[in-house]
């Protein structure tokens, strides 16, 4: 093992190159990660690894994670993976939706407070390009989160997210405050049953407030976003169907960190 070390933020951060992304394609690189940890006053990290989820509980809206929405649960839950992976259902009918949201809104971006955010998600399609996807962080964690008919996230809410919507095979990237809204449409290729890692770095800059968006370890969409006023956001994930059939959406894990 080859162990290089670097400052950011006036912090030593260190990386092993064995087991590292190459060096400027993570958009972890620039988290002080280690003094998060070693002094919790300088920030905070989230967590989920998907070991265990009570759909019970989530369904009745008391546990960390709730079943915010679903027509109809189907096999929304953990599977039978190693490491701990969540499949979220849409049921076989189109429009019907299936959203988990953390319960409260606890995620802000705030001017020079950067915040990192990551997740790992497959989806096999079950006709095509038909599924429908999101996640990332919003304000709104209702029905249509998901618009239907492949109209995307909402037209006024606050948060950043990726996304999928039926009829195309690209991930899109947009942030959101209320209704100013700016959107990449192609920001990456998206092939069934394949893994991504999905997330954003917000840089906190107090005159620019730039998202930066990966897929796999690629920048692949940069926006500017307006913090003044922004509200509160839930964690949220989910899936739409597109058509008579249904959609699992698997996720891995899911980790948010940030300068309290």
């Amino acid at each position: 093992m080859k162990t290089q070390a670097r400052w950011s933020r006036n912090n030593m951060n260190f990386r092993d190159k064995d087991y590292s992304p190459q060096e400027g394609v993570s958009l972890w690189e620039t988290c002080p990660i280690l003094a998060i940890h070693a002094d919790p006053y300088m920030g905070w990290v989230f967590v989920e690894e998907f070991w265990s989820l009570d759909m019970a509980v989530a369904a009745a809206g008391t546990g960390l994670w709730n079943a915010t929405v679903s027509d109809a649960l189907g096999t929304t839950g953990m599977t039978d993976a190693a490491h701990g992976i969540f499949g979220t259902q849409a049921t076989a009918v189109d429009n019907n939706e299936t959203y988990i949201s953390s319960q409260a809104e606890t995620f802000l971006p705030i001017a020079t407070k950067p915040m990192w955010f990551e997740a790992k998600l497959s989806l096999a399609e079950a006709n095509v390009d038909d599924a429908n996807w999101i996640i990332g962080l919003s304000s709104v964690v209702a029905a249509d989160t998901l618009q239907n008919n492949g109209d995307g996230p909402p037209a006024n809410y606050d948060g950043i997210v990726c996304f999928k919507v039926d009829g195309t095979m690209t991930i899109q990237t947009e942030t959101s405050a209320g209704a100013a809204q700016v959107t990449t449409a192609a920001a990456a290729v998206f092939t069934s049953a394949t893994w991504y890692r999905v997330g954003f770095f917000f840089d906190g800059g107090a005159a620019t407030n730039n998202v930066i968006f990966y897929v796999n370890g690629a920048v692949v969409a940069t926006h500017s976003l307006a913090v003044a006023g922004l509200t509160e956001m839930h964690a949220v994930f989910g899936v739409k169907a597109g058509g008579g059939n249904a959609e699992l959406l698997l996720t891995d894990y899911i980790k948010i960190a940030g300068v309290r």
